[in-house]
């Protein structure tokens, strides 16, 4: 017993899996011709389903053409393709994928084309769409990730009105009665 809580005590947090490596185009850059795909590569093999990858326009409206994929097979990269001659502002990608851990990890950021027009409003919402729940890093220990995570429980657990979800306090009613011996 004493050798378990000692392996317990000794176990670390989870290492940061399926960490954004780098991207095409690269983060905040600004280029002159018009990318005709948005790729991302990973870390590790990463897992995509339908969509996790999207490109907003300066208008806050989609423009990629769908069809997230794993370019050449390669589970370690995301693909989505850009319609052809994208105008010039400046363009927000945010990705969902899930880790080989299964874990869900996501992020967002922002690439110019042309001009960086309107690139504080487009970097607050990658920001906004970066720090939605879930980990933008697995095993991501943060102070203010820690504390948003314990305002959201704390938020259901008000909206709850301080109990557990009805059916989950029905299966421990039942199981409480379950265990009374006959006769009690």
């Amino acid at each position: 017993m004493g050798v378990v809580l000692l392996l317990v005590g000794m176990a670390v947090p989870a290492s940061a899996h399926a960490q954004l490596e780098s991207t095409s185009p690269a983060q905040s850059s600004v280029s002159s011709v018009p990318p005709t795909q948005v790729v991302l590569h990973f870390g590790e093999p990463v897992e995509i389903d339908f969509g996790s990858l999207r490109v907003l326009g300066p208008n806050g409206q989609r423009v990629d053409n769908g069809g997230t994929h794993h370019p050449a097979g390669d589970s370690h990269t995301v693909a989505i393709p850009l319609p052809a001659n994208l105008p010039r502002g400046t363009y927000v990608v945010a990705w969902r994928v899930i880790s080989a851990d299964s874990h869900p990890v996501h992020g967002a950021f922002v690439f110019s084309v042309g001009t960086a027009s309107g690139a504080s409003k487009a970097n607050a919402v990658a920001n906004a769409l970066a720090n939605q729940s879930g980990s933008a890093v697995v095993g991501n220990r943060r102070p203010s990730v820690v504390r948003s995570r314990w305002a959201s429980i704390k938020a259901t657990t008000s909206f709850l009105g301080g109990r557990a979800p009805p059916r989950r306090r029905s299966l421990l009613h039942r199981h409480s009665s379950d265990e009374k011996s006959p006769g009690s």
